[in-house]
């Protein structure tokens, strides 16, 4: 008998030897353990690239779309959300709905200064100084002194212990965003998963992603948080606002 794989290889083969000029894959993987559906989207991006066949590709892994498309579409009660290139889907989101859709998106209230076409000066609270992030935000949505949503990727995220309070590597793209307390720490090998409870105003808890080669954090542990500027971006208050 054919294993799982095999199966799906000559399921393949069969579509791709007539030459179609659209190929429709839905969810091909969902029955496959988690090892073969990596290497079957190594396998069928391959294929497809090599025999220079369009395929659309449906599925409700986002690690999935984000791996294999050069373009992906989400959808959201059959509207499109955002169309555009997976990095640009994952780092600009034009909704909280693809943020938060697309993996973990720590959100942190920001009050708006003004903004430009690209970029938008904010700042976390009156005493803080402001900083400059490309936004998703359109002059309709919001007005300058607005409150904002700051989104920043687990991965952008940099504790240091609260006690040194310094930043971790003196990198100008860093920034202050307070102090917060570690409730949880979750070891995956190569990373360690942390979350933590801000001492400023963010929505719910936010999720950090470090190197497991990194200063390890227990449970009830101060830290200061540091943000990559250059990474973050800024969208309004629940949008389901769509850039096809």
């Amino acid at each position: 008998a054919l294993s799982g794989g095999q199966q799906q290889r000559v399921a393949l083969a069969r579509a791709l030897v007539i030459r179609p000029n659209l190929l429709l894959l839905d969810e091909p993987l969902s029955n496959l353990d988690a090892k073969l559906r990596i290497e079957m989207r190594r396998e069928i991006r391959r294929i497809c690239k090599q025999s220079g066949t369009t395929a659309i590709y449906v599925t409700h892994d986002q690690d999935e779309a984000l791996s294999m498309s050069d373009r992906m579409a989400v959808l959201n009660a059959g509207q499109v959300q955002q169309c555009d290139t997976p990095v640009n889907s994952y780092r600009k989101p034009a909704s909280r709905f693809v943020a938060e859709f697309l993996g973990e998106a720590n959100l942190v209230l920001a009050e708006l200064a003004d903004m430009d076409a690209q970029f938008a000066r904010v700042r976390l609270a009156a005493d803080r100084p402001m900083f400059h992030v490309e936004h998703a935000l359109s002059t309709t949505q919001v007005r300058p002194g607005a409150v904002v949503s700051l989104m920043v990727r687990p991965a952008d995220l940099h504790p240091v212990p609260a006690a040194s309070d310094s930043n971790p590597t003196v990198d100008a793209d860093l920034i202050p965003l307070g102090h917060a307390r570690v409730l949880d720490s979750q070891f995956f090998g190569a990373t360690t998963s942390l979350a933590v409870e801000g001492e400023f105003p963010l929505e719910g808890i936010l999720r950090i992603q470090t190197s497991a080669h990194g200063a390890a954090f227990n449970e009830g542990d101060r830290v200061a948080l540091y943000g990559s500027q250059s990474a973050m971006w800024v969208l309004p208050q629940d949008t389901t606002t769509s850039r096809a």
